[in-house]
């Protein structure tokens, strides 16, 4: 809103439009939060493809196929980048205070250094794809008074959910946990995990990309898990949930094709989220799978749903309204031979 200023003569709106322009420089860029450089950097799209002798510049057909699947088809675009002004506010108040500002491409981050002065984070797991953020707080508040050392951070690339996150985290008082938004494959192709820099990575009712030619942007696909290889920890874990049994057969074959990496879990005991006590009391039943032959020939698929993930919203509402029967997937990073290794 235009400020009212006392003038003997006012001027045209074009010249009153312009004078406030040059008082308040960068105000246009700040209002158009999703306009502005950093906000490219936190949406995952690299502006930059840096050159040097450890990676070198890629050929223009891989730089091509690869910002073909940064840019998304038109309304993933649409729907993740549009944000109302409630929102802006809440990303400019907060995102200081939980926001990750993105290194340069192929510069790893120091994650447990993101955390609070004086929060010693010793295990690090990664939320991709968080939603709303109820999950994530629930899951965070509990062990941020029981489990002090593990830091959590979530990936998302609706803008609308992370504005919301970010409101629920600091209206909860939750201090254990970090946001970086995005595209989570391209935050795995940038380089920003270091090796064994994760102990955990849950994905959650992630987008199925049902078509064959979108194959590519599942999260979970042969070039993805190689990446995820090298940042996961020997003995660390990946747990997938998804209400798709196509995308859950597909994360199994996936799976399975890296054995030497990666082995089925169904007891995951060193698992910081199955050590964390219960938050829902789900009974396992009709609502998880309806037949037997819905579970049959998936590769590390769980025989009832695990107590210690928080039911979802989206959850809830597959099982109630729709009928859906859920897949829940537990795998674990085998360790490299050697020191320390099996």
């Amino acid at each position: 809103m235009t400020q009212a200023v006392c003038l003997p003569n006012p001027p045209p709106p074009e010249e009153e439009n312009a004078a406030l322009t040059q008082s308040e420089p960068g105000k246009e860029q700040q209002d158009d939060w999703e306009e502005t450089t950093a906000e490219m950097m936190m949406e995952g799209l690299d502006l930059e493809d840096e050159e040097d002798e450890n990676h070198p510049k890629r050929s223009p057909a891989e730089r091509k196929r690869l910002r073909n699947l940064q840019k998304k088809p038109g309304w993933y675009r649409r729907v993740s980048r549009w944000v109302g002004k409630g929102t802006k506010k809440r990303l400019r108040k907060l995102w200081p205070r939980y926001g990750i500002e993105p290194p340069r491409w192929q510069v790893e981050m120091d994650i447990p250094a993101l955390f609070e002065p004086g929060r010693e984070v010793r295990t690090v797991v990664v939320d991709v794809g968080f939603g709303d953020g109820a999950t994530l707080v629930t899951k965070a508040l509990e062990l941020q008074d029981t489990m002090p050392e593990v830091g959590l951070v979530g990936c998302e690339w609706h803008s609308a959910s992370v504005g919301g996150a970010l409101t629920r985290m600091n209206e909860r008082g939750v201090e254990n946990v970090r946001v970086l938004r995005g595209d989570f494959l391209h935050h795995l192709r940038a380089g920003w995990f270091a090796p064994g820099a994760l102990d955990e990575v849950c994905l959650f009712f992630p987008d199925p990309w049902p078509k064959t030619e979108d194959y590519e942007r599942r999260v979970i696909n042969v070039v993805s898990v190689g990446h995820l290889t090298g940042c996961v920890q020997g003995g660390g874990y990946l747990h997938v949930a998804t209400d798709v049994r196509e995308y859950a057969a597909w994360v199994g074959r996936v799976m399975e094709g890296v054995g030497d990496d990666w082995e089925a879990c169904a007891v995951p005991e060193s698992s910081v989220l199955f050590q964390s006590p219960d938050q829902e009391e789900v009974e396992d039943g009709p609502h998880y799978h309806h037949s037997e032959e819905e579970v049959e020939g998936i590769y590390g698929l769980l025989p009832v749903r695990p107590r210690w993930r928080p039911l979802t919203r989206y959850e809830t509402r597959g099982i109630q309204e729709l009928g859906h029967s859920i897949y829940d997937l537990c795998f674990r990073r085998r360790r490299p031979d050697g020191p320390g290794g099996e």
